[in-house]
C-alpha cells in the first residue's frame, strides 16, 4: 500500500500534465485568433484605411467631411439619410473588426469586397459630386488582396 501511494505521488505531475493541457490548447487557439485579428487590423490601418478615408469615410464613419452645399435645405436631408444608411450597414471608424449589421468579420469582408468589385460603392450620386471618389482598379486589387488574405487568416483561426 505504501509503495503504490509513493508511485502515485511520483506519477501525479505526469498525469496532470497529460490530461490538464486541454485548456491550454483552447487558450492557444484563442491567442492565435486574437493574433490574426491584430494582423488583419494592422494591415487595414496601414494599407486599406488610407483608401477608405478618401473614398468611404464620409458615409461609413464618424468622421464625415461635409461639403459646402451641406447647408442647402433638402440636400442636408439627403446627405444625412445617406450617412445614416451607410453607418447602419458598416462603420469603418474603429478599425477591424468593423461595426456592422453583418454576421461577423467574414461577412463584413465579403460585403466590402462585393461593393468594391461591383462598383456599387461609393454610389453614383456621391461620385457625381466627388469626382475623385471612385475606387481605382489598382485600389480594387489592393482591397481584394487584403480581403482574401484576411479571410484566409480568419479561416485558419477556426481550425
Amino acid at each position: 500500500m505504501k509503495f503504490s501511494f509513493k508511485i502515485l505521488i511520483l506519477l501525479y505531475p505526469l498525469v496532470i500534465n497529460a490530461h490538464g493541457n486541454r485548456g491550454g490548447h483552447k487558450r492557444e487557439i484563442v491567442d492565435f485568433k486574437k493574433e490574426n485579428l491584430k494582423t488583419i487590423n494592422r494591415n487595414y490601418v496601414e494599407v486599406i484605411k488610407p483608401i477608405f478615408l478618401k473614398k468611404c469615410f464620409d458615409c461609413h464613419s464618424n468622421n464625415t467631411k461635409y461639403p459646402w452645399y451641406y447647408s442647402i435645405p433638402g440636400v442636408k436631408l439627403l446627405i444625412d439619410q445617406d450617412i445614416k444608411k451607410g453607418l447602419e450597414h458598416i462603420d469603418y471608424s474603429d478599425n477591424f473588426p468593423f461595426k456592422s449589421h453583418g454576421e461577423g468579420p467574414e461577412d463584413d469582408l465579403k460585403a466590402t469586397l462585393k461593393a468594391v468589385i461591383e462598383d456599387s460603392m461609393p454610389p453614383i450620386r456621391y461620385r457625381l459630386l466627388h469626382w475623385d471618389s471612385k475606387i481605382t482598379n489598382e485600389e480594387k486589387k489592393i482591397i481584394k488582396k487584403w480581403v482574401d488574405d484576411s479571410l484566409r487568416k480568419l479561416e485558419q483561426s477556426k481550425d
